[in-house]
């Protein structure tokens, strides 16, 4: 004989059987080449069935934990209104199969009525294994961007005031001590303006971008021009040091 519990009550009667389902969660891709390949993963939440039988008065070998039928059809929709989690215990008196004890919750249970078993009824229930979700936040300063440095690649993380077009694309070249705005002086040109500020040769297409400008020559003496943080990815080169 062995012992069933839902939480802290014991079942009145031992169910004659207990099914287990370890549902596989490993995928299949189907290849180009028409072969396939499996991805294993870890299997899916356990799932329990078993029917438990209830009687309308108590057997000559459970007499000690006879549970009126009203009384366990009302503990059963109480579980599964809350929702909440409890144990399922199994305590077997075989050295076969170790004691269950999971963690569980109520997922659907059916009641079955017979004529033949007169105010028996048997109810089978369903119930999955429970798993605590755990969640965890992390708060990030700013956004990690690229650093072209010749040959290498370094990051660099703006401050979180950055705009949100500066966050537009990862790929975008960032500077640091980059002035938000610069006057044209005698002798400047957007391509020199680029190439000191950015260390950018193609840096001035931006430039000019940015300030609503003709072309690179439609500047004078004096004159404010607006600048980024970084050069967009659309107008960097490989000559960035």
């Amino acid at each position: 004989m062995y012992d069933v519990y839902f939480d802290k009550t014991l079942l009145p009667i031992p169910p004659e059987s207990v099914t287990y389902a370890f549902p596989g969660r490993d995928e299949k891709i189907d290849l180009i080449n028409f072969d396939q390949i499996s991805l294993p993963r870890l299997s899916g939440l356990i799932e329990i069935d078993l029917d438990v039988r209830l009687t309308h008065r108590a057997l000559p070998l459970f007499t000690d934990r006879f549970i009126p039928i009203r009384d366990f059809l009302s503990f059963l929709s109480n579980l599964k209104k809350s929702k909440a989690p409890f144990q399922f215990i199994i305590i077997r008196n075989t050295d076969t199969m170790d004691d269950t004890n999971i963690t569980v919750t109520l997922s659907d249970y059916t009641i079955h009525e017979n004529a033949d078993n007169g105010s028996d009824i048997t109810v089978s229930c369903r119930l999955t294994e429970y798993k605590k979700a755990v969640v965890k936040t992390a708060t990030i300063q700013g956004t990690m961007r690229m650093v072209y440095t010749g040959a290498n690649v370094s990051r660099y993380s703006p401050s979180s005031s950055a705009s949100s077009a500066a966050l537009a694309n990862s790929a975008d070249v960032w500077k640091t001590g980059v002035p938000k705005r610069y006057q044209i002086k005698k002798g400047d040109t957007l391509y020199n303006v680029g190439k000191t500020i950015y260390n950018n040769s193609t840096a001035w297409e931006q430039i000019v971008e940015d300030n609503g400008l003709k072309n690179r020559d439609d500047i004078k003496v004096g004159q404010w021009i607006e600048l980024r943080e970084y050069v967009d990815v659309r107008y960097h080169n490989q000559r960035v040091r």
